[in-house]
């Protein structure tokens, strides 16, 4: 099916909507393989955008919605929970420049529970508030030192 707008859709179809397996393209270059719903990406998928970004995971009403792992063009990556289409509840984060956030996530944020670890073997584990260190937590240094008490914003 060709639309108006350029947009064509390969695969099952009910009502004239997509529905079950398929392939839509975008006139953007951004594509989705998986399962569709009465139009709506549905299930178990893959998008790929133009940018060269990728999801492939869980998706309901064309959210990320459940498990998933977004990848990004320069590498970073997470791999984790999605409600709505934001990384909440457990998550990782891989970052380009080697760190690795494990831990809570709350609409995007690194937020709750966690551990960063980065790439010189220093690491902190406690607590995340709107992304920052932010209350009770452990940082080690790569010199073997230890400082255990209060953080705020990092």
């Amino acid at each position: 099916i060709k639309h108006p707008d350029g947009t064509e859709y390969q695969g099952g179809h009910l009502d004239g909507k997509p529905h079950g397996e398929g392939l839509q393209t975008w006139t953007t270059g951004t594509q989705y393989r998986g399962s569709f719903f009465l139009g709506r990406r549905e299930g178990q998928g893959e998008l790929t955008h133009k940018n060269g970004g990728k999801y492939v995971g869980e998706f309901v009403e064309d959210e990320y919605h459940g498990s998933g792992t977004y990848t990004w063009l320069d590498g970073s990556s997470y791999e984790g929970e999605y409600v709505r289409g934001l990384r909440m509840g457990a998550g990782t984060m891989r970052y380009t420049d080697g760190s690795v956030y494990k831990g809570q996530w709350l609409s995007d944020f690194r937020h709750g529970k966690g551990t960063m670890v980065w790439p010189t073997g220093s690491n902190f584990t406690g607590d995340f508030f709107n992304d920052h260190m932010h209350g009770k937590g452990k940082m080690r240094n790569t010199d073997g030192s230890l400082y255990e008490g209060d953080f705020a914003s990092n």
